[in-house]
């Protein structure tokens, strides 16, 4: 099922299915009764899409992704411009959702210098603007779906207990790096400081 995923023929929620179709909300049901702004939900929203269609090697296709993204990577391009791309997770499946999306981000961060090298810039400024695509997903996520956002820190908890255990050095660095872009963040952009305090309050220095 995930080439059928990957392809947009499938989707694992009726939302995710009616915006690969370019459903829009508010959808009109039943009885002439609006669903309102905001997705209907169905299902788990705390399963990520990648899981129901990869199983266990989910985080292994996830990884596979992203160095995907890397290997795209033209270094005479405009550096700006592809790493807005990248960060956007436009070479994905149409429309992933923003867990999906988020975890996807993860697992870039842990690619920073390959990224900075390929892209000439400053791994600080790489850190930075993955950072910031995170909160604004975050943020995004807070105010539409609040059980979901719990699952968001939920899921970004799970990626550092296995990103620890698989690589300890790796793992520091991408919580050191992480910190020192939100702590940056918080300071340019005070709105996300509460933001920042509830992702990452076990990991704050």
């Amino acid at each position: 099922i995930g080439d059928m995923v990957e392809q947009g023929y499938c989707r694992r929620t009726i939302p995710a299915a009616q915006t690969a179709a370019g459903i829009g909300c508010p959808y009109v049901l039943e009885g002439n009764v609006s669903s309102g702004t905001v997705p209907l939900t169905a299902g788990n929203r705390s399963r990520l899409e990648f899981e129901w269609a990869f199983g266990e090697r989910a985080d292994e296709v996830m990884e596979r992704y992203a160095q995907k993204l890397l290997e795209n990577i033209d270094p005479e391009a405009d550096s700006a411009k592809q790493l807005d791309v990248i960060l956007h997770t436009d070479n994905l499946w149409k429309d992933i959702g923003v867990l999906d999306q988020e975890e996807m981000l993860d697992h870039l961060q842990t690619h920073r210098r390959e990224i900075a090298e390929k892209l000439k810039l400053s791994p600080g400024a790489v850190d930075e603007a993955i950072e910031n695509r995170k909160l604004k997903l975050a943020q995004r996520l807070e105010k539409s779906d609040p059980r979901a956002f719990r699952s968001l820190r939920e899921h970004t908890r799970r990626f550092e207990e296995i990103l620890k255990k698989r690589d300890p050095e790796r793992y520091d660095e991408f919580i050191r790096r992480r910190n020192e872009a939100a702590g940056h963040l918080s300071r340019i952009h005070p709105e996300y400081r509460e933001l920042i305090s509830e992702l990452y309050d076990e990991n704050d220095e």
